[in-house]
C-alpha cells in the first residue's frame, strides 16, 4: 500500500528557492566563494572543503597556531549580508558553544570570529565518516541490518532529546551534520551543524532571517511558518526513511514494512507518524528515541519521557515488549562517622584562632579522596576535542560544599574589600557565595585573590579543583556514573530547576533534594557551578602506542593530574545550578566555561588542598 502525502514538498521548497533568490543569483551562487589555501585572518588556512549547505559552507583547515585541524563553519554571503541574521547566527552560535560544551553527543563548538567575508564558527575536526558518507558507501557494499540501524537513528533521536530538554531546536539536521562511529552492537554517534539552534518558540519571526529550507526541511520550515521541536521530530523522520530504504519519500511512498524486511512494525509506524504533515500529530523525540532503542538494545530512562509507547506514535505495543529497565531508587545511606584528619585540625585551629570561625568550620569538614584511575571525556576543542582519556588523580581533600556567604564575609572584613553585588534574594550566610569571578577567587595569573588568603591562615594550600578532580570527585571517586548518584537523573537529588522553578541559591546545610556521596561530599551536581583551576582548551599530550579508545579508533591516552594549558582565553567550571533546567548540565562529566572575569548568581566555588 502506497501512502500519498498531504503535501508536495519538492515545489513548495523550489519556490521558496525561486522568491528569495535575487535576479541573476541562483542559490547555489550565494554560498562564500573560499577555496583551498585561503587564510583566514592570518591563522586558518582552509585545507578541504567538507560539507556544504542551504546556508553556508563547512572547511578543515588548519590553526597555524596550534597546528590542530578545526572545522571551520562560513555561512552563506547573501546571509551574512543581512545584520538580523548575522545576529541571529551569533546568538544561536553562542548558544551552541555553550551546549556542545556539555555533551558528548555533540561535536564541539568553541569559537567565534569573523572576517572581512563576515562570521564563522569553528568547531572540533572530526575524523569519523558522516552519515552522508555512509549512504553513499550502503549503496555499493550493502545497508547494515535493521537492527543496527535502528540503533543508530536512535542514537540520533537521543542526541536530540538533549538538544530539546535544554530548550533548543536543530532547525537544519541533514546527513552531512550526523558524524558515525561503528561500535560492536550498532552505532555511536556525534552531532552538528546547529549553529542556528535557539528557543523553541521560533527559529525568527522575520522570514528573511531564516536561510532556504534544505532536503530534509520539514513542511512548517518551507511554508515559513513556527519552527519548534516537532520540526526536528520531521527531520529526523526524513532521515530515517532514507537510513532503512535508501530513498528520501517524497510525495507517494510505500510504508517501510514494506520495503524493508525485518524490520519491526512499531519502527515503521513511528516513522510515519514523525512524517505527518500537522506538528502536533508527530510524536515526540524522545517518544521516537524510546521506539528504537527498547528494540536494538536496554533502554534506561530516556530525559523527559515517562510513558513512550503512550505518544502519538499511532501504534498499539506487542505483548510481548520488554518494559524499559529503570534503575532502581535505593535510599540513601546513613551518615558515616567522621573524624577530620589530624592536619585539618590544625589548620581549623589555626583560622579560629585568628577569628576566622566560618573558614575554620569548613576546614574541619574538609573530606580526603584517594587517587585513582577512570575514563574522562574530553569536550573541549581541538584534534583530542571528545575524546576519552584514562586519567590518573592523585590523593587530594576537598571541602564538603561550596565556599559560603559566610566564609567570604570574613574575607572582605579582614581585607578590607567589598562583598560582591548581591543577588536578588540577598546574601544568606549558609547559602553559597555568588556573583565572584575566577580571578575574584585565585587572584591575577592565579594568585592571591581568596585562595591566597585563605591558604595563609590556615596553613596549608588551598585552591581550586581542576576539571578532571572535580569530576574525578563527582563520581565519587571515579565511579562509572552519569550523574553523581547513579545512572538515571533523579531530580529529588540535586537542587536545580528541571522541574519545579528556583529562583535562588539553597543552604548547603539542607536535608531535601541534596545528595551526599560515600566521601560525604553534597551538592557535586546542582546548587551552584564551581569554578575550576584549568583554562578550558584540549589536553597537550601524547597517544601511548598501543592503547586504544574505548569505543575504537585511534590510540587512546593517559593522563596522570591533568591541569590544561598554561594559558588560554576561558576557565571551565562543572556541577551545574538552581538555574538549570536541563539534567544534561548536572552530569559528573558536564562542564561549561566563561571569561575569568564572569560574574554570575548561578557560580560559586569550592576548595582543595593537594595531599601532603
Amino acid at each position: 500500500m502506497s501512502l500519498h502525502a498531504p503535501f508536495d514538498l519538492d515545489s513548495r521548497r523550489d519556490n521558496r528557492k525561486t522568491q528569495e533568490s535575487t535576479p541573476g543569483e541562483t542559490a547555489d551562487h550565494a554560498i562564500t566563494e573560499d577555496s583551498a589555501g585561503t587564510l583566514v585572518n592570518d591563522r586558518y588556512e582552509l585545507v578541504l572543503e567538507i560539507g556544504r549547505g542551504e546556508t553556508g559552507t563547512v572547511w578543515e583547515a588548519l590553526d597555524l597556531l596550534t597546528q590542530e585541524r578545526v572545522a571551520l563553519r562560513r555561512p552563506a554571503s547573501s546571509l551574512a549580508a543581512n545584520p538580523g541574521w548575522v545576529y541571529e547566527f551569533l546568538r544561536g552560535a553562542v548558544a551552541s558553544m555553550r551546549f556542545s560544551s556539555a555533551s558528548p553527543r555533540f561535536v564541539t563548538a568553541f569559537h567565534i570570529d569573523q572576517d572581512d567575508r563576515g562570521p564563522f564558527l569553528l568547531v572540533e575536526h572530526v575524523a569519523d565518516p558522516t552519515l552522508r558518507r555512509c549512504f553513499d558507501d550502503w549503496a555499493t557494499t550493502g545497508r547494515p541490518s535493521p537492527d543496527h540501524l535502528g540503533s543508530l537513528v536512535g542514537e540520533i533521536a537521543l542526541a536530540l532529546s538533549e538538544l530539546h530538554a535544554s530548550g533548543l531546536v536543530h532547525g537544519e539536521l541533514k546527513a552531512d551534520d550526523i558524524f558515525v562511529m561503528q561500535v560492536e552492537n550498532g552505532f555511536r554517534v556525534r552531532l552538528t551543524g546547529f549553529g542556528l539552534a535557539e528557543n523553541h518558540v521560533s527559529m525568527g519571526a522575520d522570514p528573511t532571517l531564516r536561510p532556504a529550507p534544505g532536503r530534509y526541511a520539514s513542511p512548517e520550515q518551507i511554508d515559513n511558518l513556527r519552527v519548534d521541536f516537532a520540526s526536528d521530530v520531521f527531520s529526523l523522520g526524513m532521515l530515517a526513511y532514507e537510513c532503512f530504504s535508501g530513498v528520501v519519500p517524497r510525495g507517494v511512498f510505500d510504508p517501510l514494512s514494506e520495503m524493508v524486511d525485518g524490520i519491526p512494525k512499531d519502527w515503521s509506524n513511528i516513522v510515519q507518524s514523525s512524517l505527518a504533515f500537522r506538528p502536533e500529530r508527530r510524536p515526540s523525540i524522545q517518544a521516537v528515541a524510546a521506539a528504537f532503542l527498547r528494540q536494538s538494545r536496554a533502554l534506561a530512562v530516556v530525559p523527559g519521557e515517562s510513558d513512550p509507547s503512550a505518544d502519538t506514535a499511532h501504534a498499539e505495543p506487542d505483548a510481548d515488549d520488554e518494559p524499559a529497565i529503570q534503575e532502581p531508587v535505593v535510599p540513601p545511606p546513613a551518615p558515616r562517622p567522621f573524624e577530620p584528619s589530624p592536619r585539618f585540625k590544625v589548620a581549623s585551629q589555626r583560622a579560629a584562632a585568628v577569628d576566622l570561625p566560618e573558614l575554620a568550620a569548613y576546614l574541619e569538614q574538609m573530606r580526603s579522596l584517594q587517587g585513582g584511575t577512570f575514563p574522562m571525556v574530553d569536550d573541549r576543542r581541538g584534534t583530542v576535542g571528545g575524546r576519552v582519556y584514562e586519567v590518573v588523580v592523585s590523593a587530594f581533600s576537598m571541602g564538603r560544599h561550596s565556599v559560603t556567604v559566610g566564609m567570604w564575609r570574613e574575607y572582605c572584613a579582614a581585607t578590607g574589600s567589598e562583598m560582591p553585588d548581591a543577588p536578588e534574594w540577598d546574601w544568606i550566610d549558609d547559602h553559597p557565595v555568588v556573583n565572584v569571578s575566577w580571578e575574584d577567587i585565585a587572584g591575577l595569573g592565579g594568585k592571591g585573590g581568596y585562595c591566597g588568603w585563605a591558604s595563609r591562615q590556615a596553613g596549608i594550600t588551598l585552591t581550586l579543583p581542576t576539571l578532571a578532580q572535580r569530576e574525578y570527585a563527582s563520581r565519587d571517586c571515579g565511579k562509572s556514573l552519569e550523574w553523581p548518584w547513579g545512572l538515571t537523573f533523579l531530580e529529588f537529588s540535586v537542587w536545580g530547576s528541571v522541574n519545579v522553578v528556583r529562583d535562588r541559591t539553597a543552604s548547603v546545610l539542607r536535608t531535601e533534594h541534596i545528595h551526599e556521596n560515600s566521601v560525604g561530599l553534597v551538592d557535586m551536581a546542582g546548587n551552584v557551578w564551581d569554578w575550576c583551576s584549568d583554562w578550558f582548551s584540549p589536553y597537550e599530550s601524547r597517544p601511548v602506542p598501543g592503547r586504544k579508545r574505548f569505543f575504537g579508533g585511534r590510540d587512546d591516552v593517559v593522563l596522570t593530574d591533568p591541569k590544561g594549558r598554561t594559558r588560554g582565553d576561558f576557565k571551565g567550571m562543572a556541577g551545574g545550578s538552581w538555574s538549570d533546567y536541563s539534567p544534561i548540565l548536572f552530569r559528573c562529566h558536564g562542564h561549561i566555561w566563561d571569561l575569568p572575569q564572569y560574574r554570575s548568581p548561578s557560580v560559586g566555588f569550592r576548595l582543595i588542598a593537594p595531599d601532603a
